[in-house]
């Protein structure tokens, strides 16, 4: 629960959140956030299109709403 209450809590006051992409899966990857793990579209990992998501896992990266 207190996983999700930090994540809850990032949430509302609109801060940067840190999570490391796990494993790709159909779609994206899933990312570690303080814990949980948590689906991040393809299309949402970068500005421009990622080619190859295989080279982004085990780095960290930040994500805003």
């Amino acid at each position: 629960m207190r996983v999700w209450d930090r994540i809850k809590e990032a949430h509302e006051e609109r801060q940067l959140v840190r999570g490391r992409l796990v494993r790709r899966i159909k779609g994206g990857v899933v990312v570690d956030l303080f814990g949980a793990e948590a689906f991040l579209p393809g299309s949402q990992i970068a500005l421009r299109q990622v080619s190859d998501f295989d080279n982004l896992l085990g780095t960290c990266q930040v994500a805003q709403e």
